[in-house]
């Protein structure tokens, strides 16, 4: 059952909240240049920092064959584990250290992540599970990323980030 609920991490790392990280880019650049970041550089900076994780699951989503092929899709899906713990330390030094890098950086991991994860959990869940209850295996990974998306829009609640690492 845990395997199918497994995408909610997927649903919730989706989600940018803008005001914090726009706070978070602004406070740094003051930090390391001593002058305000424009609103110019502020915006292309965090369009390209959101926009990173598209083009990590994008990249992994269209080589997941190769990975799924070459590893097993089992070790496969701990690779991925293992790169969204890789991507929680990178955004959880980034504020520690005042590093936009590391924010840019663990935000390509999880997109890693969640291109594995999309598409690695269904095939498992195919295989490993009984074909009468294929279909319903399916709904539940399907409603599981869905939740995680409702989880991650809503923004008054803070403990979305603890539900994601009971769930690792």
């Amino acid at each position: 059952w845990g395997l199918m609920w497994r995408k909610m991490e997927v649903g919730m790392n989706c989600f940018s909240p803008t005001q914090v990280i726009e706070e978070f880019f602004n406070q740094t650049w003051k930090e390391q240049f001593q002058e305000p970041m424009s609103l110019h550089a502020l915006t292309m900076l965090w369009s390209f920092t959101v926009s990173t994780l598209v083009l990590g699951a994008t990249v992994s989503a269209l080589t997941v064959g190769i990975v799924a092929d070459h590893y097993g899709r089992r070790n496969s899906i701990l690779i991925a584990n293992s790169l969204y713990l890789m991507a929680v330390a990178f955004m959880g030094v980034s504020k520690i250290a005042g590093s936009l890098e590391a924010l840019i950086v663990g935000r390509f991991l999880i997109g890693l992540f969640c291109g594995l994860n999309m598409t690695l959990i269904p095939l498992y869940i195919q295989e490993i599970s009984p074909t009468r209850v294929h279909g319903a295996f399916s709904t539940m990974n399907q409603l599981s990323q869905t939740v995680g998306i409702f989880i991650g829009q809503v923004k008054s609640w803070p403990w979305t980030r603890i539900t994601t690492i009971i769930s690792t």
